[in-house]
């Protein structure tokens, strides 16, 4: 017997661009009546949930690297003083 191997690949950003695709299909087929701006909602909702991410692990790392430097200018300070 042969195993079978499924794989489902989630992507956020592949969620937020296909949505925006359908909406827009449908809006250009007039199936829907809904303005542009909710065409592109999931889309920018997508992009503001990436930018935040990145944003937070930049600010993580930026305070990371200030207390890392802090803390060895102390143990130099300390070195010096004996």
């Amino acid at each position: 017997m042969s195993e079978y191997k499924f794989n489902f690949d989630f992507s956020v950003l592949g969620v937020g661009f296909w949505s925006t695709v359908i909406l827009a299909i449908l809006k250009i087929a007039n199936v829907i009546d809904i303005s542009t701006w909710l065409v592109l909602t999931p889309l920018l909702v997508v992009l503001g949930y990436v930018f935040i991410l990145v944003f937070i692990i930049g600010v993580i790392t930026i305070y990371l690297f200030a207390t890392h430097s802090v803390n060895k200018e102390n143990e130099e300070d300390e070195d010096s003083e004996e």
